[in-house]
């Protein structure tokens, strides 16, 4: 039998189209489902029929401090790298757990949603396989039109409107290139050499495949 370890945060627009993929792989006979998470987000799993494993025990809290915090962020630069930081704080906890745990059980195939960025750095690490999942694909780099995160730009149709979209392109590849040494944050903590690969493709996303 094949195990399939599928990665979420807790959080429900994360969590439930994993759940929707986990509870889909488990009719099938010839796998062993398991979904990783942390303690919140067990009652959605075990509802979902099929299993689940808790890890950062306690963090819930902590989280949703994280994800939610109790004033606005905005575009303030130094409340988003105490974000950036707090963020890789936890995804450096929970890779050093999801590794331990593998340690004891090792799974043929991990999916990961692209929230959880140091779980393809695990999988590497133990020499599996790991897809993504990725509710939002509008958020994904591309080679052509417009960028993401800039506001929602129409595709440029003339010279000026496409050498727009190739400058905006290359302002956000260009930010998240230095963005981990402004918030003083250490790749390597989770695994991670680089933001992008050779190819220049993103490390927080599978090189071999996703689902959408």
């Amino acid at each position: 039998m094949r195990r399939v370890d599928l990665v979420a945060p807790p959080m429900a627009g994360h969590l439930h189209p994993v759940l929707g993929i986990a509870a889909r792989l488990a009719q099938e006979p010839r796998l062993d489902v398991r979904v990783v998470s942390t303690a919140a987000a067990q009652p959605a799993i075990t509802a979902a029929g099929v299993a689940g494993l808790a890890l950062l025990d306690g963090a819930d809290e902590v989280i949703e401090t994280v994800v939610n915090p109790p004033y606005r962020i905005g575009s303030d630069p130094r409340l988003l790298f105490r974000q950036f930081r707090a963020a890789v704080a936890l995804q450096a906890d929970f890779r050093r757990e999801l590794l331990a745990a593998w340690g004891r059980c090792q799974p043929d195939l991990v999916v990961a949603d692209f929230t959880m960025g140091a779980v393809g750095t695990a999988a590497d690490e133990i020499g599996v396989p790991w897809w993504t999942t990725h509710p939002s694909p509008c958020a994904i780099e591309g080679r052509a039109g417009p960028p993401s995160y800039l506001g929602g730009w129409r595709p440029g149709s003339s010279a000026a409107g496409r050498a727009r979209d190739a400058a905006g392109r290359a302002a956000v590849r260009g930010f998240k290139r230095v963005a981990p040494r402004l918030a003083g944050v250490r790749l390597a903590d989770v695994g991670m050499a680089r933001i992008h690969r050779e190819d220049g493709s993103e490390s927080i996303y599978s090189p071999s495949g996703s689902s959408r």
